[in-house]
């Protein structure tokens, strides 16, 4: 938990394969990493911390850091991989 919110911890790998069983038809979600920027502003923004309370998952840049995955732009395209490869 920080500043009201509960906070997913799972690798990668495990977002993926999340993000893969969801039904076609279940409904539109997505996921929020938050930077310094937006901790502080969840500290003092209701309405952005209702946006991360929606969020189908909720995970700490730091803990995806430490598996290598430099950027959410890298995290993005590492979810897709896995969640569309013909393993999953």
């Amino acid at each position: 938990m920080l500043l009201g919110l509960k906070f997913t911890d799972m690798t990668v790998a495990e977002a993926a394969a999340h993000i893969a069983a969801r039904p076609p038809d279940a409904p539109f979600g997505f996921i929020v990493t938050p930077n310094a920027e937006h901790l502080v502003r969840l500290a003092k923004d209701p309405a952005l911390a209702a946006v991360y309370r929606r969020a189908l998952l909720r995970v700490m840049d730091s803990r995806w850091s430490s598996e290598r995955q430099p950027c959410s732009a890298c995290r993005h395209r590492a979810w897709f991989r896995a969640a569309t490869s013909p393993s999953s």
